[in-house]
């Protein structure tokens, strides 16, 4: 049986990024979808599994996509 280390990516290690009205955390960006522009502290992906962001609205964000409206 072949041997692997278990590897533990930590969210709060990773840079902020900001996107359309988000904060996220890119925990996987994938050299096969991003080339250069990924994300040297995030993983590489497997196949083709090359994006993985947890992500939060900004307090009043917007993304422009479509209008939101809050419920009372």
């Amino acid at each position: 049986m072949m041997s692997q280390n278990l590897e533990i990516l930590h969210r709060d290690a990773l840079t902020e990024g900001r996107f359309a009205g988000f904060k996220e955390h890119r925990l996987v960006t994938g050299r096969k979808l991003w080339g250069e522009r990924a994300n040297p502290d995030a993983w590489d992906g497997i196949g083709d599994f090359v994006y993985l962001a947890v992500a939060q609205f900004n307090p009043k964000g917007e993304t422009t996509m479509h209008p939101k409206k809050r419920s009372t």
